[in-house]
């Protein structure tokens, strides 16, 4: 299926007001914008998790290896889960800053349309900090995945939420699809690292004021690459369906998951006894 990011979507109401963010991304200025806005913001990430938290890290080099080290041809796809609303970017406060400062190496992220681009200024923020509309409830054929696709192509960093919204509940949420055809309309197949992080909604709470609440305990943990080779094989050897062969490729990433956060739970709680 062609590309077409930016220049067709589903609901023709959303069409006018989602097709900025692309137009954003193709500026001459685009490269200039991102470096100064994700640097700036990561880099006080950086400072606010570092000296006013808590964080224990598991794990870590692998996440910062598969930024910094993987073949320039091959795309890295980072899930989570998605327990508070500044996970990210506060998570990216984690990285070395001289992984932050070159910021040709951060991530493109997709979010909710309806959260980060309601009007012009949250719009251009949220743009030129990597981040890529989707509509909810449209499916995985619109124009924020097809832009995911080709980052991936491009050799990039995409970090999915695949649960699909923050989930506060904290209850075991079946991902979503996207992630999928991701993986399987990339020209080479990514890398696929999971990570889980606990504590996040204490530093900073899911509920109004939303005063950040310091030196609260932090746990990050880092899984180990998700293998998929064997279901794009198994796709072209036994002639699978696409949603067949994107349901198998969901449930092994969403079993990665959670037993990865299963694990994270467990290591967070001990720091507590």
């Amino acid at each position: 299926m062609a590309h077409c990011a930016g220049e067709n979507w589903p609901n023709a109401r959303l069409s006018q007001a989602l097709t900025l963010p692309f137009k954003i991304y193709k500026s001459q200025f685009y490269n200039w914008l991102n470096c100064t806005i994700m640097t700036s913001s990561f880099l006080l990430c950086k400072v606010f998790i570092d000296k006013f938290s808590h964080c224990k890290r598991f794990n870590f080099d692998r996440w910062n290896d598969a930024i910094t080290n993987r073949p320039p041809h091959v795309g890295l796809i980072t899930v989570s889960n998605h327990h508070c609303c500044v996970d990210d970017p506060g998570l990216l406060g984690l990285l070395p800053a001289s992984t932050i400062m070159n910021y040709k190496l951060m991530r493109w992220t997709l979010a909710a349309n309806n959260i980060c681009f309601t009007n012009f200024p949250l719009t251009f923020l949220f743009s030129c900090g990597r981040v890529v509309p989707v509509v909810r409830g449209d499916g995985i054929y619109q124009p924020g995945v097809d832009w995911a696709i080709e980052k991936l192509d491009q050799g990039d960093w995409v970090h999915i939420f695949p649960e699909g919204g923050v989930n506060m509940a904290k209850t075991p949420m079946r991902i979503k699809w996207g992630i999928s055809r991701l993986i399987m309309e990339a020209k080479v197949p990514p890398i696929v690292l999971p990570y889980w992080h606990e504590g996040m909604d204490d530093l900073l709470p899911n509920y109004k004021p939303y005063i950040p609440r310091p030196y609260k305990k932090v746990t990050f943990n880092v899984g180990q690459p998700i293998q998929i080779d064997n279901f794009l094989e198994d796709h072209r050897r036994l002639k699978l369906s696409l949603a067949t062969t994107r349901i198998r490729i969901a449930n092994h990433i969403q079993d990665r998951l959670y037993e990865l956060g299963r694990k994270t739970s467990q290591l967070h709680l001990a720091r507590s006894q």
